[in-house]
């Protein structure tokens, strides 16, 4: 089950996104498997890729294990994108406060901060930022 899983949410990853010249844009990403996404963000900064969040023109999307791209090496936002936050959903026999500090360690420590006082409990919902706020706490450039 649990491989299932990762290998749909490694689908998900893939769908809206396109990889072309060192680029890797992340237009619509509703998340997923936490483990996926670490192995991705690992992979593309082992590579040099540069991670775009959003969509140049229109709103782009970043969700859940998608705003672990903010702690990628290489990464910056489109200013239209919304981005959602809530705790980690774990698997059986996984730890949510674990699992969810996993995710919390990519942000920078004043998204951090607003994470854990504002999303940390929150799981079958989420909060909600604009591209503005996410810069503004995480310093990540503008595309």
């Amino acid at each position: 089950m649990r491989l299932a899983l990762a290998a749909i949410a490694g689908l998900s990853i893939a769908a809206c996104t396109t990889t072309s010249n060192g680029v890797y844009d992340v237009r619509w990403d509703a998340g997923g498997d936490i483990n996926t996404y670490v192995a991705h963000i690992d992979s593309l900064n082992r590579s040099g890729t540069r991670i775009k969040l959003g969509i140049p023109t229109g709103k782009g999307y970043c969700a859940s294990a998608c705003t672990m791209y903010l702690g990628a090496d290489n990464v910056c936002i489109w200013p239209n994108t919304h981005f959602e936050f809530h705790s980690a959903i774990p698997y059986p026999g996984e730890s949510r406060a674990v699992e969810t500090a996993r995710i919390a360690s990519y942000y920078a420590p004043p998204l951090r901060a607003w994470f854990y006082q504002k999303a940390y409990r929150i799981q079958l919902a989420a909060i909600k930022l604009s591209a503005p706020e996410v810069q503004r706490l995480s310093g990540v450039p503008w595309c």
